[in-house]
């Protein structure tokens, strides 16, 4: 279901950032964290294809036939692999894809989730889970993930691949992003895409937001406005603590309105 478009840098994708337990929310620090799912399968692949590569070149093919098999402009880096100096997270997964299927493989096999299928709904206590499947299906433009990029080029990125969803879904102008971390589980889990649209309205109460907290990054988080003259940025998760800032900043930090969330079950 997921269309490249661009490449999408798997070590932006699957940072390793954790929340610092003493920190507000949206704070980030540093931290060994354990590979998630995405990781270990970007990993498997990238392991399918230097197994591959060692087979052709114990088959007797060169280094630079492999390179020009691969569409690779030196043979050098197909050394490079063959001596372990190449990771998957040095890769872009335009990149792995392309080469998983330069040597036979089924790219989206490596990257299925249980019975690979992915479900949508929009956000609300009534909102109906749907399955997104069908032909010819609408796509959105995927921008990377939540925690980074550049506020003001939001909505005008190149797109990192594109995301099919169901036609009610495809509102005009929306993009969508992966969100990193836990802060808004339930509601909206790790590693599930949510869909975003500029805001063109007053807040609603509650409402989930696409916010811009510098030097941090964007995030998800509910906004209400409270009478002191602040908004409240805060999680469905209560593990985290509310994040205030005033409210005239709100144009800078408020960037768009999220309406769905897609994610594979």
């Amino acid at each position: 279901m997921l269309h490249i478009y661009h490449k999408i840098n798997f070590s932006a994708i699957i940072p390793a950032l954790l929340f610092a337990d003493n920190k507000p929310e949206g704070y980030f620090t540093l931290k060994e964290a354990p590979l998630d799912k995405w990781e270990e399968k970007t990993n498997a692949a990238w392991e399918a294809i230097i197994a591959r590569v060692k087979k052709l070149w114990d088959g007797g093919m060169t280094q630079s036939a492999i390179a020009k098999k691969l569409g690779l402009s030196q043979a050098g880096v197909v050394n490079m692999w063959l001596s372990g100096q190449r990771k998957a997270a040095n890769t872009s997964a335009a990149a792995l894809f392309n080469y998983l299927e330069k040597l036979g493989f089924d790219p989206l096999s490596f990257f299925e989730e249980g019975d690979g299928q992915p479900i949508i709904h929009r956000l609300g206590p009534n909102a109906p889970v749907e399955e997104v499947k069908g032909h010819d299906l609408p796509t959105v433009p995927v921008l990377g993930t939540t925690g980074a990029g550049d506020p003001q080029e939001l909505f005008s990125e190149k797109p990192e691949f594109m995301l099919e969803v169901l036609p009610p879904y495809a509102h005009k102008g929306s993009i969508a992003l992966r969100v990193e971390g836990d802060s808004m589980e339930p509601t909206i889990k790790k590693g599930a895409y949510v869909g975003v649209i500029p805001v063109e309205e007053d807040i609603i109460e509650g409402g989930i937001y696409l916010v811009y907290i510098p030097p941090f990054g964007r995030v998800v988080k509910r906004v209400r406005i409270r009478t002191i003259g602040e908004l409240e940025l805060y999680s469905d998760n209560t593990a985290y603590q509310p994040l205030r800032v005033p409210v005239e900043q709100y144009e800078k930090i408020v960037l768009g309105r999220v309406l769905w969330v897609w994610q594979i079950l």
